[in-house]
Parts: C-alpha cells; sequence; structure tokens
C-alpha cells in the first residue's frame, strides 16, 4: 500500500490537547499477527512512569487476520488515551511504519514492536 491510498483512520483522544512543554512522543506499532503478544506490549505501555513527555500512540494494522486492530482500538478507547489506528492491506511491516511515521506528529518517534514489553522508564529515560 502506498501513501496515496487511504488507511481506514480511527482517531481517539483530542488532536490538540498537547502541552507545548512537554516532549511529544509518537508510538508508532505495527500490527500482524502478533495477538497472542500485543496485550503484553499494552500493558507495559500502562505501566510506563509520568514524566516531561506526553504519548500519542499510532497502531498500524497491517491487515491483519487476528483481533490485533480491535484489541487497539479497545485500549484506546478504554484509556482516553490520545492516538490512532490505521487499517490498511497487508505490504509488510516496513510498509506499516512508514504509513505511521507519515501520520506521527510527535517530536520524537518511537518504533516498539509488538511483542515487545518496555521498561517502566522507557519513555521517562528520553
Amino acid at each position: 500500500m502506498s501513501l496515496e491510498e487511504s488507511p481506514r483512520v480511527t482517531q481517539f483522544g483530542e488532536e490538540q490537547t498537547s502541552d507545548p512543554e512537554k516532549l511529544q512522543i509518537s508510538v508508532v506499532v505495527p500490527l500482524y499477527n502478533v495477538e497472542k503478544y500485543f496485550p503484553d506490549l499494552l500493558r507495559s505501555l500502562e505501566l510506563q512512569e509520568e514524566g516531561e513527555y506526553e504519548l500519542e500512540f499510532i497502531f498500524v494494522d497491517d491487515g491483519s487476520p487476528d483481533r490485533c486492530a480491535e484489541l487497539a482500538h479497545e485500549w484506546l478507547g478504554a484509556g482516553g488515551r490520545r492516538g490512532r489506528v490505521l487499517e490498511k492491506s497487508n505490504g509488510g511491516v516496513s510498509s506499516a511504519r512508514n504509513l505511521g511515521l507519515h501520520f506521527s506528529k510527535g517530536d520524537w518517534v518511537a518504533f516498539p514492536d509488538p511483542d515487545d514489553f518496555l521498561s517502566e522508564n522507557y519513555f521517562k529515560s528520553f
């Protein structure tokens, strides 16, 4: 899928609520057939220590046959978090990351894999 093709985009949270005094970090996560591991990443994101940063989450469903996109929708919606779920046809992990980067608004961008588990101070250490 090229950037010219339009993915299905679902927005969560207010786009203009960021604090200009804080570092804005976009967290781009490609999703494909990782339903089994993805909840561990989501738990580690919930446990992040507060700091002088704000997070924007961008989950890119790369045509996954499992429930990854549904889990991303539920997690963003339930927590009042700021972010997007992008749904596109399968094009591989690089195309998913590139699409997420295209939609990111942060000063910095992080690319954790959906089967990662981040330490509690991962973003605070930026």
